[in-house]
């Protein structure tokens, strides 16, 4: 298989960072002039004629919070590693709620957003990529991978940057490989939900600085082809971990569930052309 260099950076098209600053508090991001600021995981699909933001259902369940209470909510998207010409000015995202869809309890946990066709042009020249029907289609047995990986940015990786009224926020992108062929504990399982897990190969624990911001990054399987490229399905949404034995385990909406409520979307604002956002 390609090198490990070769295949992040032949994946990085397929990530999108969200970049949030609000008034609020809470746990995340870098207080700077008064504004909260933080960078959140997040891919891109496309499905039948659209494409959705995918990201984890507690994201946003947090931004429907900030929200409710008032607060300013600003959204970019982040995609300045996507391409060689790219500006690092992120993407304007408008977060409307009629069009964000959010599964967040403790067995299935994803979240969808519907782009409009301006910000869908905006990631496209930019270089963006959307998973596409070839990645996503069907789910193959585990058994095909020889490589499994999530891409996120975690919080670990983030710094921000003050220059007057200017504030620049840095973050490092990451693949983490992932161990798929072992028994999962009793213990970490949670009956009856169909979840896709992965776990930290041992070499990577001492070095990785963590899955906090990884949640909604797209986890990834690998196959090397005859002409030296690398195939990849996705797997599904990561969004979160659980630690057992010296092990830390990652939890994973698998694409079958995801595509079963993007089906349910696409009729609901079918009915309704006028008012969603591609119409």
């Amino acid at each position: 298989m390609t090198d490990s260099e070769s295949l992040y950076r032949s994946l990085l098209p397929y990530l999108v960072g969200l970049s949030v600053a609000t008034d609020t508090r809470g746990a995340t991001g870098t207080w700077m002039n008064g504004v909260r600021r933080f960078v959140l995981s997040g891919c891109v699909f496309e499905y039948g004629d659209v494409w959705f933001l995918a990201t984890a259902g507690h994201i946003l369940s947090d931004f429907n919070a900030i929200i409710e209470a008032g607060g300013h909510l600003s959204i970019g998207l982040l995609d300045a590693w996507s391409a060689e010409r790219l500006t690092a000015v992120p993407v304007p995202l408008h977060y409307d709620r009629r069009w964000a869809f959010g599964y967040d309890d403790d067995g299935i946990d994803f979240g969808l957003i519907l782009l409009p066709n301006n910000t869908r042009s905006l990631l496209e020249s930019s270089g963006v990529h959307a998973i596409g029907p070839e990645h996503h289609a069907y789910e193959p047995d585990d058994d095909a991978f020889e490589r499994c990986a999530v891409l996120g940015i975690p919080s670990s990786s983030q710094t921000a940057y003050g220059a007057g009224d200017m504030v620049t926020l840095g973050v490092a992108p990451t693949l983490v490989q992932l161990e798929h062929r072992f028994e999962v504990p009793e213990s970490v399982v949670k009956p009856g939900v169909p979840l896709w897990y992965g776990r930290f190969l041992r070499t990577d624990e001492p070095t990785f600085g963590g899955m906090d911001g990884m949640s909604g990054g797209p986890v990834f399987g690998l196959q090397a082809q005859d002409d030296g490229g690398v195939w990849f399905h996705v797997l599904g949404v990561q969004y979160a971990v659980k630690r057992r034995g010296g092990y830390t385990y990652v939890m994973v909406t698998p694409w079958a569930v995801v595509s079963r409520v993007l089906d349910e979307i696409r009729k609901y604002f079918q009915t309704d052309e006028k008012d969603h956002p591609q119409g």
